[in-house]
């Protein structure tokens, strides 16, 4: 396969603004298209992903329009309106996100519908959707017992009902399906987490109309009414955001600013854990609103690494293998404990991590749903070192940032992957550099 060289460099200077936040993308597409009116979703991201979305939400019926890559205009009838998709599969690509809140939302409508994706999709888990969703009276169906129910899902027409629901794995994207079908009920709709997962559905709802209630790890919305149009601003992702704030990081006597980016409290572990490894880190020009934002200027640190685990696991789960590279750069290396949602990404992101720091030649375990990576010998670092992107992203940016540490080849059509989260990220990237 065909390879492209990438050159070492000495550091980043700098400002950037971080391409749209991906999760709230998602959610503002769907809440947007229950909602009866004209909405308006400024600063979205458009990538595959959510491209995805909008396909989907087209299919059934609503309008979504592109005004270039800054507003999208959502004009739909509200929830009762979307029309039926028995006869046309409603493809969600690659797209977990797509797939598992797509669910929640057309669940109640009493129509037929199949949910199918590609093979990477199929291969992640639906089940934990299913049958949350299934205890409100739901009838879904899964194809496969794939990683425990899997692609195709086919839904049925049901009587569903609000109901007390506690969550088995810490999902947004389960939490976020029970609570966009709860709002369609008549009646208060509770799901309760084990741990405290990204809330950026349960922040959004109310700017739509949604009565939502939020008492400490339980989230309850009184359904049953209509939906009305909003206009929100997307705030920049903190996830894609730290591939360049671990940049600086990794790179000698560089300075960024990241401008505007979301630093909503369960998105933004990335920073509490890089912070207590003794980053520094300025944040500045704090805005509150539905999705808080603000400025951040990190410049080269010595870090000294540590042990990740829990509930802090969970809220980092995105940037786990980030953090797992950033433990080469280290005093003591770096533990992540209870990682086991990384089993079921678009990768086995443990495995994929792993391997591709053991194929750079730094000394990287994989135990289960823990993975370890102490600090490089600069001796046993592989210039030949074949990193692969496994279809992941998030994995393909982080071989980016080990090629320009190290000089390296990467497979060039692997960088195709990160346009499902961080278009333009090379140029974004390349703009910073002190070469």
């Amino acid at each position: 396969m065909e390879t492209l060289k990438i050159e070492r460099i000495r550091g980043i200077k700098g400002e950037f603004t971080p391409p749209p936040d991906k999760s709230v993308t998602h959610r503002a597409l769907i809440l947007a298209a229950m909602a009866d009116g004209l909405s308006l979703i400024h600063n979205p991201l458009i990538s595959f992903d959510t491209e995805t979305t909008m396909d989907v939400l087209r299919a059934l019926g609503v309008a979504v329009l592109c005004e270039g890559d800054r507003l999208l205009k959502v004009l739909s009838g509200g929830y009762k309106t979307f029309k039926s998709s028995e006869n046309l599969p409603l493809y969600c690509a690659n797209s977990g996100t797509t797939a598992r809140l797509i669910m929640g939302m057309l669940a109640p409508r009493g129509m037929y519908a199949v949910l199918d994706g590609d093979d990477s999709l199929r291969g992640r888990p639906m089940q934990r959707v299913i049958t949350p969703l299934s205890k409100m009276g739901a009838d879904l169906q899964s194809a496969g017992n794939i990683c425990g129910g899997s692609m195709p899902v086919y839904i049925k027409p049901a009587s569903m009902f609000p109901a007390g629901v506690k969550g088995d794995v810490p999902s947004a994207q389960v939490k976020s399906a029970v609570l966009l079908a709860g709002t369609q009920l008549d009646g208060i709709t509770s799901y309760t987490e084990r741990l405290k997962t990204r809330d950026h559905t349960e922040a959004l709802m109310p700017l739509f109309g949604a009565d939502i209630n939020i008492n400490d790890l339980t989230v309850s919305v009184s359904g049953g009414y209509p939906l009305t149009a909003a206009a929100l601003t997307v705030p920049g992702d903190i996830s894609s955001a730290a591939f360049i704030i671990a940049a600086a990081l990794i790179f000698d006597n560089s300075e960024i600013t990241v401008r505007s980016v979301g630093i909503n409290p369960t998105r933004s572990a990335f920073l509490e854990i890089i912070r207590k490894w003794g980053a520094d880190i300025s944040i500045d020009n704090m805005k509150s609103g539905a999705e808080p934002t603000a400025d951040i200027t990190v410049r080269s640190s010595f870090l000294t690494g540590g042990v990740i685990e829990k509930d802090l696991t969970q809220k980092a789960i995105d940037e786990l293998p980030l953090l797992g590279m950033l433990g080469m750069f280290t005093q003591n290396g770096v533990e992540i404990r209870n990682a086991e949602e990384l089993r079921f990404k678009e990768c086995d992101r443990i495995a994929a991590i792993v391997n591709n720091l053991r194929e750079l030649g730094a000394d990287a375990q994989d135990s289960g749903n823990t993975f370890t990576v102490t600090p490089y010998n600069k001796k046993n670092i592989k210039s030949d070192a074949g990193l692969r992107s496994f279809g992941d992203h998030r994995i393909s940016m982080i071989n980016v940032l080990l090629a320009k540490r190290f000089g390296l080849n990467i497979l060039s059509g692997d960088i195709n992957y990160i346009n499902v989260s961080f278009p333009g990220f090379l140029e974004q990237l390349s703009g910073l550099e002190v070469t």
